[in-house]
């Protein structure tokens, strides 16, 4: 997954595209288990702090969707499962900015 990421970041012009691929990588392996605080930029350049999961029982219990649905993502992107909206959300890799560490249920 980081090899694509990154040979993406780096096609894509991105600045410190290493970093950038290795919060990524990380983001994937926190949200996979718990809840967990990050940010991104989104398309109309207006920071998102999201709180996000990959976690299929978070994701049953706080979907108004049948469970199971959402989560594929376009190339360039990453999907995760919005805690506020109760829904799914993409953003693309280059417009990452972080992750609260500190904040992981």
């Amino acid at each position: 997954m980081e090899k694509d990421i990154l040979s993406y970041l780096n096609r894509s012009g991105s600045g410190d595209a290493a970093g950038k691929a290795e919060t990524i990588r990380k983001l994937a392996e926190m949200l996979s288990s718990d809840i967990v605080r990050f940010r991104y930029r989104k398309l109309d350049g207006s920071v998102r702090d999201a709180y996000g999961t990959r976690d299929p029982k978070l994701i049953a219990v706080n979907s108004e969707m049948p469970s199971g649905g959402g989560g594929s993502s376009r190339a360039g992107t990453f999907a995760y499962f919005d805690m506020e909206k109760h829904g799914w959300r993409c953003f693309r890799y280059e417009n990452i900015i972080g992750i609260d560490e500190d904040y992981a249920i």
